[in-house]
């Protein structure tokens, strides 16, 4: 017994929802006359009626179709192209009553023909819905299909005049008394918006919502995968849009990187042979995945293939754009200095399988250049969990090595314009993880050139808050403070993560030259692909929370922020160096010494302690 019902399911782009709607509405459920009347409901008419021409096209051409439906494939086959004989079209001296336009379908009435006389008719969600009835039959089955388009999803206003269109006008259909069956098919583009609010069980039970993931568990080495990832781009970057060194990376780790992942369809996936060495493009599900990843970003990803958009709504942000970040070129040639900088710095963020570097030309102001950046191995063990108890030695061994290997390469300097070569001045290295790896490598240097350091912030172990009593074991600066760690005879650089990330990313929106500004090197956007999606990886977001007030914090966007960690130590590097944007208040005053340190001081028992 039909009793209508409503179904929403947000689908993982390209996984055939209009093809579910082709063969679910336009076939089966006509042929087999459990439907007489369908709606196919579009973004607008022209997307509907696309829909139904596909329809009409498997009906005039599909052979096993025709063997199996033949009383209604023949009538249809019979027109020849022309829809205009149908309105005279007879079979054994009675008129079939046919209507075969690109907005509407009449199906022959043919006797023995469970589908004589239904109906198959085109609507945008912007036209005119009352009133779709037909000889006194009104649509049974209404199948919406993407309804919304990407400015819709964006407004408040279009989200709101499409909900009522569905709730008032499709749902009133029916008629008095009687029941209808409505199909919402879409993929969630942002958070609020007609798709995410009817495929919420708790906002909309009526609709029985479902939302479809590609991605239904992730893999248990997401580290390996970020290594393929950066890999791939770097492969796209130097002209292999096939990435197969990425792909040779993920062949030979296979077993290990698939681990734990879960897909939704492990059957899509683009396993054609194309390429010169006789590989497949590509081999996995899950490969296809993170090649999504890698090239349109986790945030895309996330709205288009997990339905799970990143919320957006209600905030202020800086307005910063990865686009804009690449396109800061100044077009100096990779690795030249500045005629003119006072100061160079570097930033090294550790991660399990590489570390990401940046290192920057400032001049007074806190105008910064970008001089270079890039990446280090870390052969770390392949098997089990980096974080396993027999992995550490291992994994700080490895760490400690890239370090090595990377002061050894970089130890000449940078060219300066029309100058002799420059070093680097101070070398901020993160050691919020595997921490005595990083200590071990700065103790052993013996130079203030490399600095170990700490962010502390919004999405760091803790807010940034520099002590208040003074100490031999402590110095202060600007928005960082240092402590004397006496056990392994190195400082260690407590920075505020916040403040810096701030910074630099408000430097890519500050003009040129002007204080505080920062550019990139080389005069291709392109290059900077991936080193810009770092850089707004997190966003800076203010909330006004009822009862609490303004909350201001960063809000991690994607876990592929190792770029944006690396230039905001090279920043506060600077800030050891003593550069600051012209104006900047020091909010991190160091406090009053006591009368004993005082005392300490004059006596010269604290010169023995290395300087900061």
């Amino acid at each position: 017994m039909y009793v209508g019902g409503l179904q929403a399911i947000a689908a993982t782009r390209g996984d055939g929802k209009s093809s579910i709607m082709r063969i679910v509405g336009g076939f089966w459920g006509i042929l087999y006359g459990l439907i007489k009347y369908i709606v196919l409901l579009g973004a607008n008419g022209e997307f509907a009626e696309g829909i139904l021409d596909d329809i009409k096209d498997e009906y005039e051409t599909n052979a096993i179709l025709y063997e199996d439906f033949p009383e209604v494939c023949h009538p249809i086959r019979a027109l020849e192209g022309a829809p205009a004989r149908a309105k005279g079209q007879t079979i054994d001296g009675v008129r079939t009553n046919f209507k075969w336009s690109g907005k509407h379908i009449r199906m022959p009435i043919v006797g023995g023909s469970a589908a004589s006389g239904a109906i198959i008719t085109t609507r945008g969600v912007d036209s005119a819905i009352r009133g779709l009835v037909r000889k006194s039959l009104r649509p049974d089955l209404v199948l919406c299909d993407d309804i919304e388009t990407r400015e819709s999803a964006n407004s408040f206003a279009q989200t709101e005049a499409r909900g009522q269109t569905i709730r008032q006008d499709v749902l009133g259909l029916s008629g008095p008394g009687k029941k209808i069956a409505v199909g919402y098919l879409c993929t969630i583009s942002r958070k609020d918006c007609l798709s995410d609010q009817l495929t919420d069980r708790q906002k909309n039970p009526a609709w029985h919502g479902l939302r479809q993931k590609f991605l239904l568990q992730t893999p248990n080495r997401e580290d390996l995968w970020e290594t393929y990832t950066e890999l791939r781009i770097r492969d796209q970057l130097n002209n292999d849009n096939t990435a197969r060194r990425a792909h040779a990376f993920y062949m030979e780790n296979r077993a290990i990187m698939d681990a734990g992942g879960v897909v939704n369809n492990p059957h899509r996936f683009k396993n054609i042979l194309l390429l010169q060495d006789d590989t497949l493009l590509e081999v996995s599900a899950l490969q296809h995945a993170y090649n999504l990843i890698a090239d349109m970003g986790w945030e895309a990803f996330a709205a288009e293939y997990q339905n799970e958009p990143i919320e957006q709504e209600s905030t202020e942000t800086s307005g910063l754009t990865a686009t804009a970040v690449q396109k800061r070129c100044s077009g100096k040639a990779r690795g030249l200095v500045p005629t003119g900088t006072d100061y160079l710095t570097a930033g090294i963020d550790i991660g399990g399988r590489l570390l990401f570097w940046v290192v920057t030309a400032w001049k007074k102001g806190l105008i910064g250049h970008i001089v270079d950046y890039g990446t280090e191995q870390i052969h770390s063990p392949l098997s089990g969990k980096l974080t396993d108890p027999e992995n550490r030695r291992a994994v700080e061994d490895a760490i400690f090595s890239a370090l090595m290997g990377w002061r050894d390469w970089t130890a000449d300097g940078w060219q300066i314009e029309a100058a002799a070569k420059k070093q680097i001045d101070v070398t901020l290295i993160d050691a919020g993880w595997m921490d005595t790896a990083i200590y071990n490598f700065v103790k052993g240097c013996k130079s203030p050139r490399y600095r170990a350091s700490k962010g502390y912030g919004s999405v760091e172990r803790a807010k940034f808050n520099p002590p208040t009593t003074p100490g031999a074991m402590r110095r202060f600066g600007h928005k960082y403070w240092a402590s004397y760690m006496q056990q392994d005879r190195i400082w260690l650089y407590h920075v505020n993560a916040d403040y810096w990330k701030l910074t630099v990313q408000n430097g890519f929106l500050t003009p040129v030259e002007r204080p505080g500004s920062i550019t990139l090197w080389g005069d291709d956007p392109y290059k900077h692909k991936t080193y810009g999606k770092h850089i707004v990886s997190e966003i800076w977001k203010r909330d006004f929370v009822p009862g609490k007030g303004t909350r201001e914090f960063f809000d991690v966007r994607d876990r592929n922020n190792h770029y944006l960690d690396a230039t905001y130590l090279s920043a506060a590097a600077a800030a050891v160096c003593g550069v600051r944007i012209v104006g900047d208040v020091e909010d991190t005053k160091p406090p009053k010494p006591k009368l004993r340190k005082r005392v300490l001081e004059g006596s010269g028992l604290l010169d023995d302690l290395p300087g900061v």
